[in-house]
């Protein structure tokens, strides 16, 4: 799939498209300032890099994607794809969506899952997403896209000490 050109307000028009090297610097800039906000620490570039280069070395396990305004990345998204018995089908997940401060409430992040729903993943069940406790405004806004809370909770044991932030 390429890319996707949305006129969110004129004339601002987004592009949604998969991560290419050229984004590399700007891309690491976006996935630290997720991770101060989201996890209050800043995750180390090794870390971020490694991430990239499973995701290009290994496309079968997910996408970046970009979001593109006016030629400047604005935010991304990891879309990791699995099978889940439960939902008796593939299920696509958002394991993170940013979109820049400055570009927040324009619908870009709206835009970005209605484009995944209708052109990426008609082969999946259903789409997932994590949100921390406190985004309220996040949450509102998955709630207005149809999200719903299924009771789960989040749980995570780590094989090794992590080394994926720095101080």
């Amino acid at each position: 799939m390429g890319k996707c050109e949305i006129t969110i307000f004129k004339p601002m028009k987004i592009i949604f498209r998969k991560y290419k090297s050229a984004d590399q610097k700007k891309l690491e800039n976006l996935m630290q300032n997720f991770s101060l906000e989201e996890l209050g620490v800043k995750i180390s570039l090794t870390t971020i890099r490694k991430t990239i280069k499973e995701f290009s070395c290994f496309p079968e396990k997910g996408v970046i994607y970009v979001f593109e305004m006016n030629k400047i990345l604005v935010g991304y998204a990891l879309v990791i794809n699995y099978w889940c018995n439960g939902y008796g089908g593939n299920v696509s997940a958002i394991d993170e969506i940013f979109v820049n401060i400055s570009c927040r409430g324009t619908g870009i992040a709206s835009a970005f899952i209605k484009y995944l729903q209708k052109n990426v993943i008609r082969k999946s069940v259903a789409v997932s997403l994590e949100v921390g406790a406190k985004n309220k405004k996040a949450k509102q806004l998955y709630k207005k896209l149809g999200f719903n809370r299924e009771g789960y909770g989040f749980m995570i044991k780590m094989f090794s000490k992590s080394k994926s932030t720095s101080s």
